[in-house]
């Protein structure tokens, strides 16, 4: 398409290499269909050509060639809501569903619905840092300092590997599965 996207910090870019022109998407205060955050972590293009835009405030899906976004966020009192606002993993499964890794845990977003599963929730500073399926369709998921999380297309918790069994934490700091 001739497209590249680039998140920066400050803001987001879309660079048309063809026609030598860079537009610059950014947080306006105020306006809820802007950038949830002038720092841009991950990148997700899904299945329906659909942009997700992981942020340091939130999550957002480029809706149109306006820079409008549909922003998710963290809500308290939401449990179908994403588990936290840093996002800083994207991945779409063979189901279509998008897996969320945030600053304390992994979520699911189901296309059907439009919300969000908390899968694992931990104290902040445990990000899911790495999402990827197996040929078997098996969702693995690695969350900072904590383990390695197999879920089935479902999403039910299969198995989880730690280094350390007894206290169950991962002193090996898993950044790719």
């Amino acid at each position: 398409t001739g497209l590249l996207w680039i998140g920066t910090h400050p803001n987001f870019y879309k660079q048309n290499v063809k026609k030598e022109q860079l537009i610059n998407y950014h947080r306006q205060a105020g306006n809820p269909k802007s950038l949830p955050s002038d720092t841009v972590i991950c990148l997700l293009k899904d299945s329906e050509n659909k942009l997700w835009v992981g942020t340091l405030n939130g999550l957002a899906v480029l809706q149109n060639e306006m820079g409008e976004f549909n922003v998710y966020k963290h809500h308290d009192k939401q449990s179908n809501s994403l588990s936290n606002n840093v996002i800083g993993k994207l991945f779409e499964d063979s189901a279509n569903n998008i897996w969320v890794g945030t600053d304390n845990g992994i979520n699911k977003w189901n296309r059907a619905t439009g919300l969000f599963q908390r899968m694992l929730v931990f104290d902040p500073g445990n990000a899911g840092v790495a999402i990827t399926e197996d040929k078997q369709g098996r969702i693995w998921a690695s969350v900072f300092n904590k383990g390695v999380y197999i879920f089935d297309k479902t999403g039910k918790l299969l198995k989880s590997y730690f280094q350390d069994e007894q206290t169950r934490r991962l002193h090996a700091r898993i950044r790719l599965v």
